[in-house]
């Protein structure tokens, strides 16, 4: 091989090798900007609150789940510190986060802090020390909201008491009992029964306390209960002529093991007496409930469904059978009216009357109805036993509201969105534009001669043209988009940031379905359209009206370069 082969092989290694180097770099290059983008995403839609912050507790990075908080931009947060955004409770946070700085590896802990909405919530905060050169520079901190759960909790620790204070109501003997009869627990009017308060009670059996026999009952209901895995009940007289009515269930562990048995024992002498006397009553109630058309609905003293007449099963789906002895804020609500329905339940069983109030139910099938709900406590010798409500189906009241509102938002010849219905939408979208920093596209389009149209071929060929733009309009534009008729032969697209790649490819595209349309319809005219656009950013933001006003001008000197008198080449 010559000096000179050698000097091109040589030349042709070496360019071989900066390819491959060029290679791996636009390798790392892309790899960077994937990297890029998944930290984009992780900052601006997850839920939790994440950050960076230097050594001086100044924010350096901050989600926008963060800044949703105070109404801000991201950038904004940016050089701030939590003294800053959480007044006298960032002091207690920045202690967390000098101990951290001083050498802790982690810090791991609950906090509740008041927001500026004056709300309090509670997270779940991690900090982890950043390290350079073996000194801490900074720290990444995620704090997950965990309100949900701390009310969870809250709530949980409240339904026990209340749990308890509902039994120590209740005039029927409650008792607790193992699987060897002991007493567990008992309420206060098994207590007052046996004559011993509750700490004494516990502990001893009970069929030594009541019947004082040496071993339980032979037909008692609970043991009865826990050997068949079911409730069971019985009706017993006792030698003083007093009638008892029992209850025995079974109470299970987490496995499904019996571990004991709930008494629930009631004296029913009285009611006994006055049985025949309710049947005659209750058989003039179910006359009225059963020949009302609006939902009738009674609870008893424990709050549960004790009448449900058919407008109840034909407005709600759930039959008679069904639907007694449940508590009816559990069968027809759902979690986003439940605290309205809480305090409804409350007020009547505080004894206040409901007035007629416009609400939201459930049905069966989980379909939403809106009904007027009015209630009533049902109080005999001044003691409330129960509650009556009456539920009245507006619903189709509600649709033709709605069908009125939606009217006044909609042109009647096309359909499309009117003046009115636009600048509501606009604005809108022009505040989500703004919080999330993003652009968008107002376009503003003439229908050019179409006096001519009328005059040439009558009212009906122009109002044809109309209905056809507003086609060629949401033909050529996507759903997203908010497409409107704001007047005579004018119409308005406000295209959203997604779907936005040019001002010109709108246009564009809009052209394209308008000529496939003039070549598909073969009318007696073809329909031309002037358009002019204008562009929404929120780093320069403009108000609706000047934002169309600038479109206007726009579509103005496009149609005055427009001669319909000139052929293609320009010429009159």
């Amino acid at each position: 091989m010559t000096e000179h082969e050698k000097s091109i092989q040589e030349l042709l290694e070496e360019i071989a090798q900066q390819r491959k180097r060029i290679s791996a770099l636009e390798q790392e290059r892309d790899q960077l900007r994937r990297t890029q983008r998944m930290w984009h995403t992780l900052m601006t839609k997850t839920a939790d609150l994440v950050y960076f912050k230097d050594s001086d507790h100044h924010f350096t990075q901050v989600s926008q789940a963060y800044a949703d908080i105070f109404e801000m931009k991201r950038k904004e947060l940016l050089g701030k510190t939590a003294r800053d955004l959480w007044g006298a409770e960032g002091e207690e946070i920045l202690l967390d986060e000098k101990r951290l700085l001083a050498g802790e590896e982690i810090l791991h802990k609950e906090r509740k802090v008041t927001g500026p909405d004056g709300c309090s919530r509670w997270y779940l905060v991690s900090k982890i020390p950043i390290y350079q050169d073996g000194e801490v520079v900074g720290f990444f901190g995620v704090d997950k909201d965990i309100t949900a759960r701390k009310r969870v909790e809250e709530e949980l620790k409240k339904s026990e008491e209340e749990k308890k204070t509902i039994l120590d109501s209740l005039v029927e003997h409650v008792v607790h009992e193992d699987t060897d009869m002991k007493v567990v627990w008992a309420n206060r009017a098994a207590c007052e029964s046996a004559g011993l308060p509750r700490e004494e009670l516990i502990g001893r059996y009970c069929y030594q306390v009541w019947p004082e026999l040496s071993e339980p009952c032979p037909d008692c209901p609970v043991v009865e209960a826990m050997k068949t895995r079911e409730p069971q009940e019985i009706e017993k007289n006792t030698p003083n002529g007093n009638a008892w009515y029992i209850r025995g269930y079974p109470v299970k562990d987490q496995n499904g093991e019996i571990v004991g048995g709930i008494e629930v024992t009631l004296d029913i002498t009285e009611r006994q007496q006055a049985i025949q006397q309710n049947k005659r009553r209750r058989r003039y109630l179910e006359s009225l409930l059963n020949a009302a058309p609006d939902a009738l609905v009674t609870t008893n003293e424990n709050h549960k469904i004790a009448e449900w007449n058919p407008g109840a099963e034909q407005l709600f789906g759930y039959t008679k059978e069904e639907a007694i002895g449940k508590r009816i804020d559990e069968l027809i609500t759902r979690p986003d009216v439940e605290k309205e329905a809480e305090e409804i339940t409350k007020k009547i069983r505080a004894g206040q009357y409901l007035p007629p109030t416009e609400v939201i139910r459930y049905r069966k099938d989980g379909t939403p109805v809106r009904v007027i709900l009015a209630g009533s406590p049902i109080v005999i010798d001044d003691q409330m036993v129960g509650a009556v409500a009456v539920y009245t189906d507006i619903t189709e009241r509600v649709q033709m509201e709605q069908e009125l509102r939606t009217m006044a938002l909609r042109d009647d010849l096309t359909e499309l969105y009117n003046r009115r219905g636009f600048t509501l939408l606009a604005e809108q979208h022009m505040k989500i534009a703004n919080r999330e920093d993003r652009r968008m596209i107002l376009l503003y389009i003439d229908i050019d001669e179409l006096k001519l149209i009328n005059d040439t071929y009558g009212h009906p060929s122009g109002d044809q043209a109309l209905k056809d733009v507003a086609k060629i309009l949401q033909d050529a534009f996507r759903e997203s988009d908010v497409v409107a008729r704001i007047g005579g032969d004018e119409f308005v697209v406000l295209a959203l940031e997604s779907n936005i790649t040019h001002p010109q490819n709108l246009a564009s595209r809009l052209q394209d379905t308008l000529e496939t349309h003039n070549t598909n319809q073969q009318r007696v005219y073809d329909l031309s359209l002037s358009a002019g656009w204008s562009c929404y950013d929120p780093d320069s933001p403009s108000s609706l009206k000047e934002l169309m006003h600038r479109a206007d001008q726009a579509m103005y000197e496009e149609k005055r370069d427009w001669d319909p008198l000139k052929d293609e080449t320009g010429s009159a």
